[in-house]
Order: C-alpha cells, then structure tokens, then sequence
C-alpha cells in the first residue's frame, strides 16, 4: 500500500469510533454482538463473546475503542456492563497488525448472538456487517490477506468492532477496524484470537470464541 493510502487508511480507522454519551446508573441487560458500547468517551460496538481457560465472561471490541486497563464500559443507554481487562493498541496502518480489547461482563449482563462458529471469508464472499451506527450493512469481501480483510459494506463512526458474519450460517469472519461509507476493513477473526492469546498472558490464556452465547457453547 502507497504512503498516501496508508495514510488515509489510518485516519479512517479512528473515524470510526465517536464521543459517548451521558453514563446512567448500572441495572441488569442483555447485550450481543452490535450493540453500541462505550469506553472513556469513545463509541464502537460489540464484536463477539469469548471466554478464557478460567471461563470468564468476556466480550471483544476493536483495538483503539480502549486506552488502558481498568476503564468502564458501558451500553447504548449508559449502563454499566463492564470492564477493560486487556488492551493492545491497533497499528496506524489498514495493514495490521490489529490489536483487541478485552471486556470482562459484569454478572448481571445476560448475552445472545448468533454466532456459531469462525471461518475465512474468501474474495467475493458475501458478509454482513453489524454496526451500532450503521445497522446492518451488506458487503462483497475484496481483500483478504493473513491480517487485513476489506469489503464493500459501509462504516460510520460508532461502528468499529463491528462483527463480520454470514447471517445464514452463523459464520464470523472478523470485526471492523475502519472503513468509510465506502467500504472497511476489518481485522480476521482467527488473526484477532491468536492475537489475544499472544498479548494477553492472563486473560488470554486458552482464548476462543463463544458460539451460541445463550448455551455458552465454545467455537
């Protein structure tokens, strides 16, 4: 990629993540991949679920959607459901490598997906991208390379972390990292678990994603 597209590619990247709104006291919710989150005054989305080989409750967004460990997290409506456990920063670059940030759920949050297991998109795959400000935007895979892939489907800002996924099956592919109403790139899922278990000694230690969160059944 030219140093002027990586450059743009950059900028992009963090117009996806917007200011947050006024926090309201914590009660008991129900949250799934493309939900709005808050961390600090930053807006992105749900990714996907995951536990740990101390099963805990864990929820993965987008890289730059965190500054640090200990931040509160919270939905769309200002409650609280969490808190940063683990966080590595996404590289300046659409190139990767793309960096995850780890939520842990508070008790009280009840999940749902329906996410069934991974896989690797290939060029012309059909996707759908579920962001909290976009909606559900519809895409054609264009690239897909061991640590980027891109497609057609838009972005707006709130939408980073975005779940990638093929609706009919269940299929997640990635979660987004940028884009524009353009396109976005996204980070590959099995680039995004090997990546926490390589950064995150604690919390990463035998990571995987958890498909059809309502049974807890792991990927």
């Amino acid at each position: 990629m030219n140093s002027r597209a990586t450059i743009a590619a950059a900028a992009i990247a963090v117009s996806l993540v917007t200011a947050s709104p006024v926090a309201s006291a914590a009660t008991n919710v129900t949250i799934s991949p493309g939900d709005a989150i808050t961390i600090g005054k930053k807006a992105c989305t749900v990714g996907f679920f995951g536990t740990n080989s101390d099963h805990r409750r864990l929820a993965v967004t987008a890289g730059h959607c965190a500054t640090g460990i200990g931040q509160s997290v919270r939905d769309g409506d200002g409650h609280r459901i969490g808190r940063v456990v683990a966080h590595a920063a996404d590289s300046p670059t659409a190139r990767g490598p793309f960096g995850a940030t780890l939520i842990a759920l508070s008790n009280s949050v009840q999940k749902s997906s329906d996410v069934r297991k991974i896989g690797v998109p290939s060029v012309g795959t059909d996707v759908v991208q579920d962001g909290s400000r976009s909606g559900r935007s519809r895409g054609t895979v264009t690239v897909n390379r061991s640590g980027v892939l891109r497609s057609t489907a838009s972005g707006q800002p709130g939408d980073s972390g975005s779940p990638w996924t093929n609706s009919r099956t269940g299929t997640l592919y990635g979660i987004t990292v940028g884009g524009s109403p353009r396109g976005t790139y996204a980070a590959p899922i099995r680039a995004v678990v090997q990546r926490i278990r390589d950064v995150f000694p604690q919390w990463g230690k035998g990571f995987r994603v958890v498909a059809a969160a309502k049974k807890g059944t792991p990927a």
